[in-house]
């Protein structure tokens, strides 16, 4: 007996990175009309990208399957502007399982301005951490907020001009400036 297997169809859609769980390696677009686009982190990997600033325009090839939208692949990214990130982090959130109920409003959408410390940044896997003084919570940097800094690496040791936000999972940078080369030890190599 033959089964024919029925072969899911597909549409372009374009949209807005509305947040990304990296650790949890899937988030959501949104379109034009509101509707969400489950984005899984193997779609951004087999455009040979690693990392998406939420807020930045997406477009993907999408399949409308039982749970509803879903990317099958990249097509097109334009990265967000400083403004256009900053309006989507501050913008409500839906809680994961309950579309079209709105979030809260977050408490502030102010990004403060601080002078940090790095405290250690690993450029294959990608970030690091800064740091205020002791006793203080590390605050978490993105390789990808240093190459829109047009950085490619910090060491431990130098001093950044950060704007930085509270995330899901604590402080992290949104924006930086270096400040000083520092003095890593003789020692020490970039990773």
């Amino acid at each position: 007996m033959a089964h024919e297997v029925a072969e899911k169809q597909t549409f372009e859609v374009g949209g807005r990175l509305k947040w990304f769980n990296y650790v949890k390696g899937y988030g959501f677009v949104t379109t034009p009309d509101g509707s969400d686009v489950f984005l899984h982190l193997s779609c951004l990997r087999k455009a040979g990208l690693s990392f998406i600033e939420e807020g930045s325009e997406i477009w993907c090839e999408v399949s409308d399957g039982p749970r509803g939208l879903q990317a099958v692949s990249v097509l097109q990214v334009r990265p967000a502007t400083a403004n256009e990130a900053a309006v989507a982090q501050s913008a409500a959130r839906q809680p994961a399982g309950e579309p079209g109920r709105p979030a809260p409003e977050p408490v502030s959408g102010d990004l403060d301005s601080i002078v940090a410390t790095v405290k250690w940044f690993n450029r294959i896997r990608g970030y690091g951490f800064l740091s205020v003084g002791e006793n203080t919570p590390d605050i978490f940097l993105h390789i990808e907020v240093l190459r829109r800094a047009g950085l490619t690496s910090v060491q431990p040791g130098q001093q950044v001009q950060a704007l930085v936000e509270e995330g899901d999972k604590g402080l992290m940078a949104r924006q930086v400036d270096l400040i000083s080369t520092g003095e890593p030890d003789s020692g020490s190599q970039s990773v």
